[in-house]
């Protein structure tokens, strides 16, 4: 069967004065300066880059997507490199040092002057349409400074940010989640769509139970990384079929996944 498989001015000239990491190695900078500071909550989101927007920017396939490089408020990296099969890309972790995040907050803010462009998006003329488009945030010395495409960067803007961030890690690892908040919706079946022959028996766990619910479920162990791997390895809108229905699964890992709730207090 065909696709069945088994910020703002006042801070640039702060931080003009304390000078700014190599654009090419953005490592390093001596964090007794303490020029940037940060939320170290580790769900924080110090900086980001990543594509938003498009007409199923809410749909499943949309919410079990990680952003291509986000740094938290503990130091965590979580990017994202293509895979060497092609397809959906992989996703690593690592934990950074102040230093290294300092260096990073100062080559964005010295030598590219990201705290000058603005959010252009919300100053566009509604369209029938939503259009896909990039994003930056930062967020530090107590200002959430967020700017995007509409924002008239130089030509390639984004890519060099992009690859500085997913350039930092030192000791990058393979992420899988121990945990993660799982929605399931029934779904017509497309024969366009990876998909995969669910035993529910052999799991001992039901999509169909779940399907009705309206909440999210709290899911840990280890049919989290069955779940986790099956989609980043197939394809994030993949599709399961049990028992003759399709369902189509949001996997939001906390700290990890795009918009993902925080984890439930520990009992």
């Amino acid at each position: 069967m065909p696709g069945r498989i088994v910020y703002v001015l006042p801070l640039i000239i702060l931080l003009a004065a304390c000078g700014s990491a190599p654009a090419d190695a953005p490592a390093g900078a001596d964090s007794s300066s303490a020029i940037i500071q940060w939320n170290r909550d580790p769900y924080q989101v110090v900086f980001r880059a990543e594509t938003v927007g498009g007409e199923n920017g809410d749909s499943p396939a949309a919410l079990n997507e990680v952003p291509p490089c986000t740094i938290y408020g503990d130091g965590r990296i979580v990017y994202t490199v293509p895979s060497p099969a092609g397809g959906v890309p992989r996703v690593l972790f690592d934990l950074l040092d102040d230093n290294q995040i300092i260096s990073f907050g100062l080559y964005l803010t010295i030598d590219l002057q990201l705290l000058a462009y603005g959010e252009g998006f919300s100053a566009q003329v509604p369209a029938s349409t939503m259009p896909v488009y990039e994003r930056l945030t930062l967020a530090v010395n107590g200002v959430n400074h967020i700017t995007d495409a509409f924002a008239e960067w130089p030509t390639g803007y984004y890519d060099i940010i992009l690859r500085a961030c997913q350039s930092i890690p030192r000791t990058p690892r393979q992420f899988e989640p121990d945990g993660a908040w799982l929605s399931v919706a029934r779904a017509t079946y497309d024969q366009n769509v990876p998909t995969i022959l669910w035993d529910a028996t052999a799991a001992d766990f039901s999509f169909g139970a779940l399907a009705g619910l309206e909440e999210k479920r709290w899911i840990e162990g280890g049919i989290i990384r069955i779940l986790w791997n099956a989609l980043y390895q197939n394809g994030l809108n993949t599709q399961f079929e049990e028992n003759g229905f399709v369902y189509q699964l949001a996997l939001q890992v906390p700290g990890v996944t795009r918009d993902a709730p925080s984890a439930p207090p520990a009992p």
